[in-house]
């Protein structure tokens, strides 16, 4: 098994593969610009509390980051999503390890960015979480 991902203050990142194309209000125009948005770890919700791999709490695929960073000019948000610094969640996971009734999540798997509402849309915004 690949090593597994966890909350981490250690810079763990979560980096998009394609630009957050957001509206931007540049003069008495809007704009749409192209941001490359991250995310981190450290910024995780929901993760296992009960479950620790090298003393910091289990990222499983129930698990998030609360935000993301690198888009905030484009406040009128996404010109597909209509999002503006939101949140991320794991997309897919190839595991049969599970934490708490989930898949344990593996490093370099694919998330979603820039979510929202409690499941948040699908985003063509696909990441991989790098160590």
């Amino acid at each position: 098994m690949q090593s597994a991902a966890r909350h981490s203050g250690k810079g763990a990142t979560i980096t998009c593969l394609a630009p957050d194309v957001c509206k931007t209000q540049v003069g008495s125009a809007v704009v749409p610009i192209p941001y490359m948005i991250i995310s981190k770890l450290d910024w995780s919700d929901k993760t296992v509390s009960s479950t620790k791999l090298t003393g910091l709490e289990a990222f499983n695929m129930d698990a998030r980051t609360n935000k993301v960073t690198g888009d905030e000019p484009g406040k009128l948000g996404g010109v597909k999503s209509g999002v503006n610094q939101g949140w991320c969640r794991p997309q897919s996971n190839k595991t049969s390890v599970f934490v708490d009734g989930a898949e344990l999540l593996q490093n370099n798997n694919l998330y979603e960015m820039n979510c929202s509402g409690p499941n948040g849309p699908r985003q063509h915004n696909r990441t991989v979480d790098v160590f």
